[in-house]
C-alpha cells in the first residue's frame, strides 16, 4: 500500500490538513490489515451469519455454535453488520435492545443495538452499536460459542440478518 502526498512546500494549510488526514488513514488502513493477518495467523477466520424474528427475539440464534470452540479457544469479534430485512421497524414495550453475547450460563455481551436503531430497512454495524464490551477486544468466554438474541420478544419487525467476521483462538 503506497501513499501519495500534497506539497506543502507552499505552506498550504489546506495541504498540510489533508496530508495529516491522509497519514491517519493510512496508518489505520495499515494497523487494521496488520490485525486482520495476525487475526487469520492466530487462530480460524470465520464469516458466519444467523436471523432473528422479532416474535421470537429472546430464543438465542447460534452464529457461532459452542461446539466449533475449542477448550482453550476464544471468539474475537471484528466485524458486524446488521440488516433490518424490511420495512417494519422493531417495536415493542418491553424489549429494548438486541446483542450478540456468547454462550455462557452468564453471557458476556460482546455489543448491543437499542431499538431505536432497528428501523425498517436498516443497516448497522459494530461501528453504530450502542455498546462495545470488553469481550470485543479481549474475546469472549473460553470454549463457549456466540449467540444473537434480544432481550425479550417484540411486538413487531421485519426479520433482521447479521453477519459477523471474526476468528477462533
Amino acid at each position: 500500500m503506497s501513499q501519495q502526498r500534497f506539497d506543502e512546500t507552499t505552506g498550504d494549510k489546506v495541504a498540510a490538513i489533508c496530508n495529516h488526514n491522509f497519514d491517519e488513514l493510512y496508518s489505520t488502513a495499515n494497523t487494521a490489515a496488520a490485525n486482520a493477518l495476525l487475526g487469520i495467523a492466530a487462530g480460524k477466520p470465520f464469516r458466519l451469519s444467523a436471523q432473528l424474528t422479532s416474535a421470537a427475539a429472546a430464543t438465542p440464534v447460534h452464529v457461532v455454535p459452542a461446539a466449533s470452540v475449542g477448550t482453550a479457544e476464544k471468539i474475537y469479534i471484528e466485524k458486524v453488520f446488521l440488516k433490518v430485512g424490511g420495512a417494519t421497524a422493531w417495536t415493542d414495550v418491553t424489549a429494548t435492545k438486541v446483542q450478540l453475547q456468547d454462550t455462557n450460563g452468564s453471557p458476556v455481551v460482546g455489543m448491543t443495538w437499542l431499538k431505536a436503531l432497528l428501523l425498517g430497512n436498516a443497516v448497522n454495524s459494530d461501528a453504530n452499536a450502542s455498546t462495545l464490551g470488553a469481550a470485543v477486544v479481549d474475546g469472549l468466554t473460553a470454549a463457549k460459542g456466540l449467540d444473537f438474541v434480544a432481550d425479550a420478544n417484540f411486538a413487531a419487525g421485519s426479520t433482521i440478518t447479521i453477519i459477523v467476521f471474526g476468528f477462533i483462538a
